[in-house]
C-alpha cells in the first residue's frame, strides 16, 4: 500500500532475519560460481547456435547453386523452308522473326 511502513513489497525483496542462516549472502561458494545468472552462464549459447545455423544454411546454399547444372538455352524460332520433291523452294514459314541459323564453317 502506498505509504505504509511496511519493509517488503511485493517486488522487492524482503530483508532476511539471522533466523534463518541458508538465506544469507554469505552461503554462496567462495568462487563466486553460484552467483551468476542462467543467461550470464550460457550467454554463448545463445550466440553460437544461431551462428551455426547461418553459417550452415549459407554453405547448404552454396553446394546446392555451385552443383546445379544449367541447361543450355535451345535454339531460337527459326525459318522454315518447304520444298516439292525435285528440290525447288516452294515456301517459307516463319513467325515473327524470318531466322535463319547458318553454322560458321559451313560458309565456303
Amino acid at each position: 500500500m502506498i505509504g505504509s511502513s511496511s519493509t517488503g513489497g511485493k517486488h522487492r525483496p524482503k530483508a532476511h532475519s539471522a533466523s534463518h542462516p541458508s538465506r544469507g549472502a554469505d552461503t554462496f561458494p567462495p568462487d563466486g560460481a553460484g552467483n551468476r545468472g542462467f543467461f550470464r552462464r550460457w550467454w554463448w549459447v545463445f550466440v553460437a547456435v544461431p551462428l551455426v545455423l547461418i553459417v550452415a544454411f549459407i554453405v547448404t546454399i552454396a553446394v546446392a547453386y555451385a552443383n546445379t547444372k544449367v541447361p543450355t538455352a535451345p535454339p531460337g524460332p527459326q525459318t522454315t523452308f518447304v520444298y516439292d520433291r525435285n528440290g525447288k523452294l516452294i515456301t517459307t514459314l516463319h513467325t515473327e522473326i524470318n531466322r535463319t541459323i547458318i553454322p560458321l564453317l559451313s560458309s565456303t
